[in-house]
């Protein structure tokens, strides 16, 4: 049970990976991390350019969120790296607004 937040964590940064992916490869938009439901994606002003402005906030969030729950799932399994893991929490919640900021600048710029 100590390590539901690691696993939660480490899941996200996948997830995220995976809207990183679509974003950078298929050029899709994967709703529920980009934008909301209410807004069509097909009304997107410049996609070219939405696509280059949430591209790098995505994989920094994405990459933050598999290290700190790698780190996580290794102090639960060990007990070792207290210290380390105790210093992702704040990492996570800046690495959370700096993306949810760039989201919210884009889409109103975009959209």
């Amino acid at each position: 049970m100590n390590s539901i937040f690691g696993y939660l964590a480490l899941f996200g940064g996948i997830y995220c990976l995976y809207g990183y992916y679509k974003l950078k490869f298929k050029r899709e938009i994967t709703n529920a991390l980009m934008i909301t439901k209410d807004v069509n994606f097909k009304k997107c002003k410049d996609f070219q350019s939405y696509c280059k402005t949430i591209e790098m906030p995505i994989l920094i969030l994405s990459i933050i969120l598999c290290v700190c729950g790698g780190i996580d799932l290794y102090y639960s399994h060990t007990g070792k790296a207290e210290m380390l893991s105790m210093f992702m929490i704040p990492v996570v919640l800046i690495a959370l607004f700096y993306y949810s900021s760039c989201v919210k600048k884009a889409n109103e710029k975009y959209f």
